[in-house]
């Protein structure tokens, strides 16, 4: 049986791991076993869907009438502060038991979706997890996280604008010439 999207919505404000928006509750694969069952539920239900597509992280969609997950591929999130969207596979459960699925590629796109706060993604025992963390810190303190940057080129613009740039995890200044 499918669960409610009431249960599903609860069961994102419930989980220990993620990080969850006003949207959609966001998770690594290596944390889908500290997520609420339901939520484990619809990610093993969704990877059934496509078993070939090698995906690292996921959305639980919160405010939508349905169920809905997407199964993303950020092939750089361990190697870049702010690793771009591959593709996402989303999976609507619908009421009649079956599933929509679509899969979206993003390698082409002029500005792609990019990542913030990745140690809410993981938990706090994740081999790079320091790392993450010291990033967000940094970030915060420099005034940087403020308001939406979800998007490649308006990430730049801000690192530019304010003086800084990001290699690998860390936060530098740029020298002004």
């Amino acid at each position: 049986m499918r669960p409610s999207q009431e249960k599903v919505k609860k069961a994102c404000r419930d989980a220990q791991v993620g990080k969850l928006m006003l949207d959609a509750l966001y998770a690594h694969v290596s944390s889908v076993g500290l997520l609420p069952r339901v939520l484990q539920d619809m990610v093993h239900e969704a990877g059934e869907q496509n078993d070939l597509l090698q995906w690292n992280l996921i959305k639980v969609f919160r405010r939508l009438a349905w169920p809905q997950i997407s199964l993303l591929s950020y092939p750089d999130f361990n190697t870049k502060g702010h690793p771009e969207l591959a593709w996402s596979y989303i999976v609507r459960f619908l009421s009649d038991g079956g599933v929509s699925t679509t899969l979206m590629r993003w390698e082409d796109a002029k500005n792609r979706p990019i990542l913030h706060r990745k140690e809410l993604m993981v938990s706090a025992n994740y081999h790079r997890y320091e790392e993450f963390y010291n990033l967000t810190e940094s970030e915060e303190v420099a005034g940087l996280l403020a308001g939406r940057i979800g998007r490649r080129k308006q990430w730049e613009e801000r690192l530019k604008k304010r003086g800084y740039g990001v290699r690998g995890h860390k936060l530098h200044r740029i020298k002004k010439s």
